[in-house]
């Protein structure tokens, strides 16, 4: 498997809903060939439960001509940050 062009493809999906790829929001933290099949770790800073499926999908069918039957083992985090308010907007507690 061509690492580097599997990288290019997996940052051209888009993600759904929106205009944004996973390139442009630099979500791809793993990428590795290994024994058992391709490992592919996404991190969000924005909550993506409710689209995971279809970011799954959208993965696979870029890469699935790159890898052929390759088993492909994906992983989605999220982690939102804390970030300082506009002034004079009150925050919410926790």
């Amino acid at each position: 498997m061509n690492i580097a062009t599997i990288q290019t493809a997996l940052e051209a999906v888009q993600i759904p809903n929106t205009t944004r790829t996973l390139g442009s929001e630099k979500a791809v933290k793993l990428l590795e060939e290994r024994t058992d099949g391709l490992h592919i770790g996404l991190k969000f800073g924005f909550p993506v439960g409710h689209i995971a499926a279809d970011i799954a999908n959208s993965l696979q069918e870029a890469v699935i001509g790159i890898t052929g039957d390759a088993h492909i083992h994906l992983r989605i985090d999220t982690e939102i940050t804390t970030h300082k308010v506009q002034p004079g907007v009150a925050t919410i507690k926790g």
